[in-house]
């Protein structure tokens, strides 16, 4: 079994080599829609590598800014579904780009299934971004009439501790998201370094001011401070948006 290390650089070079790659041929033209999808999961990982092998947080937020823009696009130029992704508008929060995080709390899903978790886990962040506390409670009882997803309960007690601006009650949900990190079938990557679902709910409580302790190795803490950065970098096309 490959140790964290090697896993992490070995991920990280062939990321790499594959954005590189996706790159050139969308400057030919070819084939846009699932290149532009990739580069979602590559930024991602260079987060990941950012965080954990350089330790250079804000080079992080500038890859989840990426991540969430490659997102943005295809949902806006291809009608992708919003809420088929449960992480792209955590990417756009742990960005920290005030604007993007705008953008993602009013974007529409024209394909919504109101009983999937993955629409209720985006929604009820949107929710609590734009401050709808009504529409919070409905994602909060769809979340948890998940019995298939038992894993993502945790994400029910921290919406419903931020509805009721109950500190204690987000903090328990975001314990149980750590206890249950391994159970929710995650990438290899993913299960040994990193909770988005733990340190995105962290930074949307610190979002709205309440500023809520984590102690685990999976939410790195100097992530989850409120920081903007002067100037993010994105890719050509997406100036498009």
């Amino acid at each position: 079994m490959q140790s964290n290390q090697q896993l992490l650089t070995e991920t990280y070079y062939e990321t790499v080599a594959s954005e590189i790659h996706h790159l050139e041929k969308l400057k030919e033209h070819r084939e846009e829609m699932p290149r532009i999808a990739s580069l979602e999961q590559v930024n991602v990982v260079k987060a990941y590598y950012a965080m954990f092998q350089e330790q250079d947080f804000d080079k992080a937020r500038q890859y989840f800014y990426k991540a969430a823009l490659s997102g943005e696009y295809m949902i806006k130029r291809y009608n992708w579904r919003f809420n088929g992704a449960i992480n792209l508008i955590g990417y756009a929060v742990l960005s920290d780009h005030s604007g993007l995080i705008k953008r993602y709390s009013l974007l529409p899903d024209h394909y919504a299934n109101e009983h999937m978790l993955a629409y209720a886990y985006n929604k009820a962040i949107q929710d609590v971004l734009t401050g709808k506390r009504q529409d919070l409670e409905k994602q909060i009882a769809v979340i948890k009439a998940q019995t298939a997803f038992a894993a993502y309960h945790g994400c029910a007690d921290v919406f419903e501790g931020l509805l009721r601006d109950d500190q204690e009650k987000v903090e328990t949900g975001l314990q149980k998201l750590i206890r249950t990190h391994d159970d929710r079938k995650l990438s290899d990557l993913q299960c040994r370094y990193f909770s988005t679902e733990a340190a995105v709910l962290t930074k949307l409580a610190y979002r709205i001011g309440m500023y809520v302790k984590t102690d685990s190795s999976l939410v790195p803490q100097p992530i989850l401070p409120l920081r903007e950065l002067y100037e993010y970098d994105g890719y050509e096309f997406f100036k498009e948006l």
